[in-house]
C-alpha cells in the first residue's frame, strides 16, 4: 500500500483564521489553446465555487507591471492619485 500524496510546502498556506488553503490549477481554452492559473482553495468543492464565482463576475483590473502583492499595489496607486 503507498503512502497518500501531499501536497509540497510551497502548495500550502494559512488564511487569517490559521486555515491551510491549497494551490489548484483552473484550466481553460482560449484561441484554440489551452491556459492555466493558479488559486487558493481550502478543497477541491471550494477551488469548485470560486471558479462559478470566477463565472459570474470575473473582470480586468488592471495590466500587472510589477511583481508584489495585490494589496501594496493598490496602496501604492491611491498614493499616486
Amino acid at each position: 500500500m503507498s503512502a497518500p500524496i501531499s501536497p509540497d510546502p510551497d502548495c500550502i498556506t494559512t488564511d487569517c483564521a490559521s486555515r491551510d488553503m491549497f494551490l489548484f490549477a483552473i484550466d481553460w481554452q482560449h484561441d484554440d489553446r489551452n491556459w492555466t492559473v493558479q488559486i487558493w482553495a481550502y478543497d477541491w468543492d471550494d477551488a469548485e465555487a470560486r471558479i462559478a464565482s470566477m463565472r459570474k463576475s470575473l473582470t480586468v483590473f488592471g495590466q500587472v507591471y510589477q511583481a508584489g502583492s495585490a494589496p501594496d499595489y493598490i496602496a501604492q496607486q491611491k498614493a499616486v492619485h
